[in-house]
């Protein structure tokens, strides 16, 4: 297909004018001396004609080339009723500095000077000002004629045909999913090179009350946040604008990846392709996250809710965790029960009570010490705990005592490089702490319900909350 220069620079008008970059249009019709003879619809310039809106039917033709003779029309009958309407001082200021009455002041004096004398009369007299033609008639001829002059494009020309061709070059694997348009290559990642303590906000997601978060985690490469719900739904969002992602087309058309209950684990392959989650009810399934295809499901994963999925380091195997008391790997390995095996080492917290279990809802590793987790327990103390079984000196503790406490401890996180470690309270605080010495950083209310979970962006200064209140809020540094 041949494109004619032209139209290109017709398109690029129709750029320039609805920015309203008026001086560099003029410019650009000049050099080129070609012309945007179009409007976004021919039928509204008529109609407003018709009504006498001259100021929208001014602000339309300002920038098109129409005929000296149609423009003289034009604004002659903007002087006239200008002169009707009382506002003579107007119509004579036009009707001089107008480049089209100014034309009819060359072409002919005598039609000129009418319209001159008009303006200065006492008394606005119709008969005389129209010729005895009715304004209504003289509109209606200026609304025909403009149709000769004028065709309707669609609004958005330049930005649709671009958008249509990238589609194209996307849908045909041309292109990235995301591309940086202007150096044609594939979107820089935002990384925070330096970490920082999160506390501000940032933005939230709002959910009804039937479908609130119960688990919420970052994309590997951390364009997006996936959420699931006690309804069952998995969405993608936007990080930075906490908007659904439409340019996932399946959620443009509300094709949503979803279970038939409660959504409450969720885990990604560490090439982000691929989204593992699962239910209440110990079923799994796995999606194509680019597509929205479920490719595997396990209607009978557990026989009660699964609480913990992540998938294998080569990204073949899942492996889940559940209330039934069972670990599951693979699916066609030996499931592994947590009572009737052979125990290799148990470790109790320092505060523990002799002869009673606790319950540790997290380890979370320490990414500058990979041979050390932080133990998360239901208590106001967290300890940091060797692989060999051996409780290090630091411990992150409830700074605010009795007087101003911010509940216990039920789930952590830690910054990519594991600056800081964030710890997330039953009474919905999250309290920061200084990795190395374990000294509180701040402590900030994040939820006003119960707590259902926290998530660390992979690469950025960005923190999500979300619980029974039924939002998903997100941090910054």
């Amino acid at each position: 297909m041949e494109i004619a220069s032209d139209d290109v620079i017709r398109l690029m008008q129709q750029f320039l004018r609805e920015h309203k970059l008026f001086d560099t249009l003029h410019s650009l019709q000049q050099e080129s001396q070609v012309t945007l003879q179009a409007v976004d619809s021919v039928d509204a310039l008529a109609h407003d004609i018709s009504l006498g809106k001259w100021d929208q039917v001014l602000t339309q033709t300002q920038h098109l080339h129409l005929s000296t003779s149609f423009m003289i029309d034009l604004f002659e009958q903007v002087v006239l009723e200008l002169t009707e309407a009382n506002e003579g001082s107007i119509a004579l200021e036009l009707l001089r500095q107008a480049p089209p009455l100014l034309a009819l002041q060359e072409r002919d004096i005598t039609r000129y000077g009418h319209l001159e004398r008009i303006t200065r009369l006492p008394s606005f007299d119709a008969r005389f000002a129209y010729s005895g033609i009715p304004k209504e008639k003289r509109r209606e001829e200026l609304a025909k004629k403009v149709r000769k002059y004028v065709t309707s494009v669609p609004p958005s020309r330049l930005l649709t045909l671009l958008g249509q061709a990238l589609k194209f070059q996307q849908l045909t694997g041309v292109l990235p999913d995301e591309l940086d348009l202007f150096q044609n290559a594939p979107k820089r990642l935002k990384v925070d090179r330096t970490e920082e303590s999160i506390s501000k906000p940032s933005g939230k997601i709002k959910f009804g009350k039937a479908s609130t978060p119960q688990t919420a985690q970052f994309s590997v490469d951390g364009r997006m946040l996936v959420s699931g719900t006690k309804d069952g739904f998995v969405e993608a969002w936007d990080v930075d604008k906490c908007a659904l992602r439409k340019d996932l087309e399946y959620q443009a058309r509300e094709e949503f990846m979803m279970h038939d209950d409660s959504v409450t684990a969720q885990a990604f392959s560490r090439d982000g392709e691929l989204l593992a989650t699962a239910t209440a009810e110990g079923k799994v399934k796995v999606w194509k996250l680019a597509t929205g295809q479920c490719l595997r499901r396990f209607e009978h994963a557990h026989s009660h809710s699964i609480h913990s999925i992540c998938f294998s380091k080569d990204g073949s195997q899942l492996l889940t965790a559940s209330f039934d008391q069972f670990v599951r790997c693979g699916y066609h390995l030996p499931s592994y029960r947590a009572v009737g095996r052979s125990c290799l080492s148990t470790l109790r917290p320092p505060h523990a009570p002799p002869g009673m279990e606790m319950d540790v809802l997290a380890a979370v590793p320490l990414p500058h010490k990979p041979t050390h987790v932080v133990v998360v327990t239901r208590s106001k103390v967290m300890h940091v705990l060797s692989w060999q079984g051996e409780f290090t000196d630091t411990t992150y503790t409830d700074p605010y005592g009795d007087v101003e406490a911010k509940g216990e401890f039920a789930a952590a996180v830690t910054s990519p490089q594991g600056k800081f470690l964030y710890a997330l309270t039953d009474k919905g605080y999250v309290v920061c702490f200084k990795t190395d010495t374990g000294v509180l950083d701040h402590a900030m209310q994040v939820c006003t319900g119960t707590v259902h979970g926290i998530a660390h962006h992979p690469h950025r200064n960005v923190l999500a909350t979300y619980g029974s209140d039924g939002y998903v809020r997100v941090w910054k540094a």
